[in-house]
């Protein structure tokens, strides 16, 4: 899922640019198994977990903006 990887990287790298009141230093594409998560990660080191399986690109931004919320 070469494709997912690399947007799941770019909503991170447009989260990190922005001055974002969620404070996201990265957000990365891990795969175990049969399933798929955007890893967000935040300036306190601490990490949020978005199962994006089966998801499409629109799909994983709404996800990752629900958990940021």
């Amino acid at each position: 899922m070469q494709g997912k990887a690399k947007f799941v990287q770019m909503i991170g790298e447009a989260l990190h640019e922005c001055a974002t009141r969620t404070e996201v230093i990265k957000i990365e594409y891990v795969r175990k198994k049969c399933e798929e998560f955007a890893v967000v990660t935040f300036t306190d080191e601490s990490q949020k977990h978005v199962c994006i399986t089966a998801d499409s690109c629109l799909a994983i931004m709404n996800d990752i903006y629900r958990a940021l919320r």
